[in-house]
């Protein structure tokens, strides 16, 4: 096989074919012919070989042959319809690229026998399967299939060759086979009449009267008797082909089928909706110049809907993506707000809890109290209602103190921001100031620079004279020392003071940054609440004896609070420090 694809070709075996065929008698010729196929295979399509073997087909009156074999009624011959079929197929696959060097036979005379010869079988195929009542029996569906291949090799035929598709239009073979009731081979001859007017349009222009109408008559008559929708669609189809290859097709449509455009109602939901649009609109325009508008407007139409469909697509994902863009910050800003809602919600229930559990507190210990107050005697108890109310009205004054400081502390710190964004504005218009007179200092310089001679004698000779009214006295030298002498003790005397200023100043601006620096501090502390360990270390300070101190302090506090009211009735709870100690207590215990 792999010789035989590069190319080894043997001309002496068509010979013998050749020498077979013409001495053995007409019923063995079909199967002698039918190694023309093994032949054939020997050389790739499009090849040198190729081309040979089929010119020495044609030398050796093989091909003329074979196209005489095909009038035979193959119902005598071994292999039966099957070898007709094959013989149809090698005599299109013969006449494929085939093209003999001087002479015309082969176009005038071979090629429209052979077109015709292969009608002529497909019609005895045609006959025998409609002799077949059984629809379902394997003779009728193998005969179908033979039916379709034959046609199949006559389009193979005929479509490399535009003057072999008006011979089969004119055929009246073509037309006896397109004269039936059977729905399987009529579609199958429309469309061999379809593949004919696609490979050659100008074919129908040429096409007579007669047969034209022949054509037509069934193709509407199809359309009128048929209830099937594949046959429906193809007989459309059809027409629609045979209209676009001859504009002129669709007047004769509308004079001579009068009835034809009310029929097409019945095809409604068939399944072809756009082929049967298309013949109505066809038919409604009624001319040719009406059919070529009809179909610019059409073409312009689709166009527009294209362009239309694709503008509304790229409107709607870009309406997805903003919308996908809006439901995201919407559910985003709802989930924001319901989460402050809720933790709104908590700090309220929060606070809540804690104003109950201070009144519920406060009157315990107002139950205790007046519990305790009637087993003392009524000196204490005047005493000790007397206390109370110089601690509430203690209370009320710290209160009061605390807000006037935070109202006061806040306004210096208002001066503060007000003192410092004032300072920097200045220091800001100062150096713009200084930037400007040293610019201008620059230009007087460089306007100097250009005076001219006259000009420069002339400040000169001034320059002179204001040095000659102002001349400097002779000092004798000894009044010169003293004078420095002066002015040395003085400048020793002013460093020896000015060592102490300077660390005199140095321990106040350090003090005044330490100041700042703690202000800064206690403005940016956080609360109570929300105070961390970090800033616990923050604020604790480092010297050891500020520390014992403050634990001390804090220890004296912490035991004062948790003494009860009945026990700071004695004199030795009438410091001051303890007392205010013990309302600032009260005061958070309320």
């Amino acid at each position: 096989m792999a010789a035989q694809i590069l190319g080894d070709y043997d001309p002496g075996r068509i010979l013998k074919l050749a020498a077979e065929v013409a001495d053995s008698s007409d019923s063995k010729v079909p199967v002698l012919l039918l190694q023309l196929r093994d032949i054939l295979d020997m050389a790739p399509a499009g090849s040198p070989n190729a081309r040979k073997i089929r010119l020495d087909i044609w030398t050796y009156d093989l091909l003329q042959v074979l196209v005489l074999v095909l009038r035979q009624d193959f119902s005598t011959i071994q292999g039966g319809w099957a070898t007709a079929v094959k013989l149809a197929q090698i005599l299109s696959t013969c006449c494929a690229g085939l093209d003999p060097p001087e002479t015309n036979e082969f176009y005038d005379l071979t090629l429209p026998s052979a077109a015709d010869n292969l009608l002529i079988l497909s019609r005895r195929i045609q006959v025998r399967y409609d002799k077949i009542a059984d629809q379902s029996s394997l003779i009728k569906l193998q005969l179908l299939k033979d039916f379709r291949s034959v046609l199949d090799a006559t389009s193979w035929l005929i479509s490399p060759i535009p003057a072999l598709i008006g011979h089969l239009l004119h055929s009246q073979y073509l037309l006896q086979m397109l004269l039936t009731d059977d729905v399987e081979t009529s579609r199958s001859v429309m469309s061999l009449i379809q593949n004919a007017v696609r490979a050659n349009p100008a074919a129908l222009r040429t096409l007579e009267e007669k047969f034209l109408f022949s054509l037509l008559d069934e193709f509407v008559y199809k359309l009128s008797a048929s209830s099937d929708s594949t046959l429906g669609r193809s007989a459309t189809r059809t027409i629609l082909d045979m209209t676009e290859a001859h504009p002129t097709i669709v007047e004769i449509l509308c004079s001579r089928f009068k009835g034809l455009r009310p029929l097409m109602g019945k095809w409604s939901g068939k399944g072809f909706e756009r082929e049967l649009s298309e013949l109505t609109n066809l038919l409604d325009a009624g001319t040719v110049e009406r059919v070529e508008s009809q179909r610019l407007h059409d073409a312009a139409r689709k166009i527009q809907a294209v362009y239309r469909g694709y503008r509304m697509r790229k409107q709607l994902t870009k309406a997805n993506k903003a919308m996908s863009t809006l439901q995201r910050s919407f559910r985003k800003k709802r989930a924001g707000k319901e989460q402050e809602q809720a933790v709104l919600r908590q700090q309220a229930e929060l606070q809540h809890q804690l104003r109950i559990r201070r009144q519920r507190a406060l009157r315990e210990a107002r139950r205790k109290e007046l519990y305790l107050m009637e087993s003392l005697p009524a000196p204490q108890v005047n005493k000790h209602i007397t206390q109370q109310q110089n601690n509430a009205a203690t209370k009320i004054q710290k209160i009061w103190r605390g807000h006037n400081s935070r109202k006061k502390f806040q306004e210096e710190k208002d001066t503060r921001v007000q003192y410092r964004a004032a300072a920097l504005i200045q220091r800001q218009v100062r150096l713009w100031l200084e930037r400007r007179q040293r610019a201008k200092l620059d230009e007087s310089l460089m306007f100097a620079q250009q005076l001219s001679d006259e000009r420069r004698v002339q400040l000169q000779g001034k320059i002179r004279e204001f040095r000659e009214m102002h001349a400097v006295r002779d000092i004798p030298r000894e009044k010169l020392k003293e004078h420095h002498e002066n002015a040395q003790s003085v400048l020793t005397s002013h460093m020896m003071r000015r060592a102490a200023s300077l660390k005199a100043d140095q321990r106040r601006r350090a003090l005044l940054a330490a100041l700042d620096t703690d202000a800064e501090m206690m403005l940016s502390a956080p609360k109570l609440g929300d105070a961390s360990e970090e800033d616990i270390q923050l604020f604790s300070s480092k010297s050891v004896p500020v520390a014992a101190k403050a634990r001390h302090s804090h220890a004296e506090n912490m035991r004062a609070m948790n003494l009860q009211w009945y026990q700071k009735l004695g004199d030795e709870f009438q410091d001051g420090g303890l007392q205010d100690d013990f309302q600032e207590n009260n005061a958070y215990n309320f």
